[in-house]
């Protein structure tokens, strides 16, 4: 593929605009009707939407023009990580050379990616639950080129500061004016950065966290912004409520709620991020602490 085409694809993916869709949910344990909007993020495209796109595609951009084609493009991930997915299904579509440093799971929960990194043509290196913690320290990064070869590196998840600016700017794009909370999953802190500062300072953005802590997670977020050259309107709060027991873990009343509500809107969630995000929607709409809602769903099935 010429490489003029790859960055004029990398472009529409930019070009992308998400859409929001009107809902009502009927809940069970109030018996009561509470009306959302939905920021429909998994309307911009196939397998690599979501949340995903309008952070991978600037930095696919920055790596297409400053870096030679013939150095890959790297990035690291989970066993779960949905990250990977969407760099690996990129990659493949634009035939970039591309390398995953991949976290290693001791019960195997890793390979089902691992596959389909590779089929997707990706060199796919595993590291140790113990390497994987050096992920962001620089000495760590430079004895791996020193094994694998220089590569142009995407963090994880894909926060940069041209991906918060780029979230940004989408979002202060999108008429919010009838908005007073916003409600995003958090993962690195990259998508409520954009957010919060897109949505400017008569949004409240709450952030539920997949985690049960992350002491790192406030600073990440004040640090994105502060990267991106972004104004921070202190209009966003992260909650821990809602982890459900950890990353990647549900409880029955948890599950039971996402069957209703995919049922009722439409919209499937999973279990990571969103199921835990729609939740605690509902669940703060019902006691009361917000109203006149905007919920992001960054996750696409497809």
């Amino acid at each position: 593929m010429l490489f003029k085409t790859k960055l004029s694809l990398v472009q529409l993916m930019l070009e992308r605009k998400p859409v929001i869709t009107k809902h009502v949910y009927q809940c069970s344990l109030s018996n009561k009707s509470f009306n959302f909007a939905a920021c429909r993020l998994d309307k911009l495209g196939f397998f690599i939407s979501g949340n995903k796109i309008l952070k991978i595609a600037p930095n696919l951009q920055e790596y297409l023009s400053s870096t030679q084609e013939e150095v890959p493009i790297a990035t690291f991930g989970g066993s779960h990580s949905n990250h990977i997915r969407a760099f690996s299904a990129v990659t493949y579509a634009l035939r970039l050379n591309s390398l995953v440093f991949l976290r290693e799971s001791p019960n195997g929960h890793h390979i089902p990616l691992k596959d389909l990194a590779t089929r997707k043509g990706c060199k796919v290196m595993l590291l140790s639950p113990e390497e994987y913690k050096h992920r962001e320290n620089n000495a760590f990064i430079n004895n791996l080129k020193s094994q694998h070869g220089h590569f142009y590196l995407m963090t994880e998840g894909g926060t940069s500061p041209s991906s918060v600016k780029h979230l940004s700017n989408v979002f202060s794009q999108m008429e919010t004016s009838e908005f007073d909370h916003s409600i995003v999953p958090v993962g690195m802190g990259g998508t409520i950065a954009g957010l919060a500062s897109g949505m400017g300072s008569k949004v409240l953005v709450i952030g539920i966290s997949s985690v049960k802590a992350d002491k790192s997670l406030n600073h990440r977020v004040r640090t994105a912004l502060i990267d991106a050259d972004l104004h921070d309107h202190y209009n966003w709060e992260i909650s821990y409520d809602y982890h459900f027991g950890g990353f990647g873990k549900a409880k029955p009343e948890l599950t039971e709620f996402a069957i209703g509500f995919e049922q009722q809107t439409g919209i499937e969630l999973n279990q990571t991020y969103t199921m835990k995000s729609a939740f605690a929607m509902i669940d703060l709409m019902r006691k009361g602490k917000i109203s006149n809602v905007l919920w992001m769903n960054t996750y696409n099935p497809n």
